[in-house]
């Protein structure tokens, strides 16, 4: 039976933070894989969206995710470990939430409820987000307007809801034994590089690679690095 992948969006994402990844594999003569973009973008619960996507494919799946993809991720191998044929964690952190973490996220919420999704994404992109030139943070810019704007507030909240309740999966890698690709931008400071080290060294078939010139949102940044690996 033929392994599906499965590309996994990160907060206020949709297909097109994997797409220009998966048209790098295309080119690559890879098409015969099929693949799935998965879209959960108003459910709360980490543990439902990797219900939702178990479903989009049959047999045995290799979920791609990307920062609370990753998570979801994570958590489709704890229910259905069988269906696993291998994950790719990119921009992505094991742990439950943090304070700091969460004190970040409601800052953002509010900006995003008092001042509409592109004054929040305008006060993060610098800061978070942009590794590169000014025309890459300019192409980066509509990108993510245009994915968080499609998303809307109902997803911000819901998504918001599930990153706060997410499990702390630290106790359970060393029981994944899928092989793992582990992708970290060399200047993320959501899910900074030695995190992704120590989910590498807890990972028992786990291969780690950095992606150069990228921040969190890798996938955008560097597809051709990413899709290479």
């Amino acid at each position: 039976m033929t392994t599906s992948l499965l590309f996994l969006p990160g907060t206020l994402c949709d297909c097109r933070a994997w797409r220009p990844v998966a048209d790098a594999l295309r080119i690559d003569c890879k098409n015969t894989t099929p693949h799935y973009f998965v879209e959960y973008a108003t459910i709360s619960s980490i543990g439902e969206m990797a219900e939702r996507a178990l479903t989009y494919a049959s047999g045995t799946v290799i979920p791609i995710g990307l920062s609370m993809g990753g998570a979801v991720a994570l958590e489709m191998w704890r229910q259905a470990p069988h269906r696993i044929a291998g994950m790719v964690l990119c921009g992505t952190d094991a742990s439950a939430d943090t304070p700091a973490r969460y004190a970040m996220r409601a800052e953002q919420f509010s900006i995003a409820m008092h001042e509409g999704l592109a004054a929040m994404l305008a006060t993060v992109m610098d800061k978070y987000f942009v590794a590169d030139s000014e025309d890459k943070l300019s192409a980066l810019q509509r990108c993510a307007y245009g994915m968080a704007q499609q998303q809307g507030l109902p997803a911000l909240i819901a998504q918001h809801r599930a990153l706060t309740h997410r499990r702390d999966n630290w106790p359970w890698l060393s029981a994944m034994t899928a092989p793992t690709l582990i992708l970290c931008g060399e200047v993320d400071t959501i899910c900074p590089p030695e995190i992704h080290a120590r989910m590498a060294l807890c990972l028992p078939n786990s291969r780690y690679e950095i992606i150069s010139k990228a921040a969190h949102l890798a996938p955008l940044q560097q597809p051709a690095q990413v899709a290479a690996y």
